[in-house]
């Protein structure tokens, strides 16, 4: 008897709500911080891995996006969080 598969979700509507809070946060906090260029990279990079992670990429936050990779370029996992981000043809 061949067993049937039901799909779960990864990331239920409750997790996915509570990392927007964490995002949105995050986000509120650059200007306590001093800015974009006051950010330490990891940060950046583990604000967009968690973007990426749980599915919410806002559009409108698009160029605040590509300021943080490109303010953090020199890393290596940089090219494919900004695909990831949906840069892929904001970038050269």
């Amino acid at each position: 008897m061949e067993k049937i598969r039901i799909p779960r979700l990864l990331v239920t509507p409750t997790v996915k709500e509570r990392a927007k809070r964490i995002a949105e946060t995050w986000k509120a906090s650059l200007e306590e911080r001093g800015g974009i260029e006051n950010v330490k990279t990891p940060d950046v990079h583990t604000f967009l891995q968690h973007l990426v992670t749980f599915g919410i990429v806002k559009k409108e936050d698009v160029n605040l996006y590509r300021k943080l990779v490109v303010g953090s370029a020199w890393r290596k996992q940089m090219p494919k969080l900004a695909v990831s981000l949906g840069l892929g043809d904001k970038m050269p």
